[in-house]
């Protein structure tokens, strides 16, 4: 962004303020042009950061005026067999938000943010999009996907698929910073994939709901977990 201010001749000091002023000016809208074309890391994706507490998370999220319905889980105990009989206590926050300078969507945003032992360690954004916005869902995945790359370089595709037939439901890509953290128990890992749903209707005589052939929605989900700083093993990450 290139902003021209005419200065009629003036002192030094007015001289040198004028000059910052355009510095600060020109830098802020660099920035917002940035988050606007797509520039979306994952600090910029998410409103909080990994290792922090429960409680500052639950403190910097109040003071979003875009996001809404909060909720915490009190969670539970988890003893897995590699803790020797140690435990680690997991639990989850979910919230929902209005808008998003790095995703083109108005139907539903909601994130999912899990614990160990109250200190983040993964988050997980899912967005949603109308049976008709499939274009406007793949723009946002292959964007943000884009984008992911210059941070995780490493990367290999994934298909999701229906378990029970087994049938392609969509695609997405997991990456790393390197190949070594692909095989790491203490991993640090970024998953990004879109998948449809199909509507479905309720059939009375067999008292069950059946897939129809229709799209019901389509979702966007991106996760980013990191184990390293918890008790948690790759095993025990989902």
């Amino acid at each position: 962004m290139l902003i021209l201010i005419n200065v009629w001749p003036a002192s030094k000091f007015v001289a040198s303020r004028m000059k910052k002023l355009i510095t600060i000016i020109t830098v802020l809208g660099l920035y917002s042009s940035t988050n606007v074309f797509g520039q979306c890391s994952i600090n910029l994706l998410f409103p909080v950061k990994i290792s922090m507490t429960k409680f500052q998370v639950i403190n910097s999220l109040n003071l979003l005026e875009d996001v809404y319905r909060i909720r915490s889980t009190p969670g539970s105990w988890n003893h897995p067999e590699y803790l020797n009989g140690d435990s680690v206590h997991k639990s989850e926050v979910n919230f929902e938000f209005k808008s998003h300078n790095c995703i083109k969507s108005e139907v539903r945003n909601v994130v999912s943010l899990g614990f160990a032992d109250k200190r983040l360690y993964k988050m997980t954004l899912e967005i949603w999009f109308e049976p008709e916005e499939f274009n406007k869902c793949l723009e946002n995945y292959n964007q943000i996907l884009e984008s992911l790359k210059k941070e995780f370089t490493y990367y290999s595709e994934f298909i999701v698929s229906d378990i029970e037939n087994n049938e392609q439901m969509g695609e997405g890509v997991w990456l790393y910073k390197s190949e070594e953290e692909k095989h790491k128990d203490k991993f640090e890992e970024v998953s990004i994939c879109y998948e449809f749903q199909y509507d479905t209707v309720f059939i009375d005589k067999l008292m069950t709901r059946v897939k129809t052939g229709s799209i019901d929605y389509y979702k966007l989900e991106i996760s980013f977990v990191n184990l390293k700083g918890t008790k948690l093993e790759r095993a025990e990450s989902h």
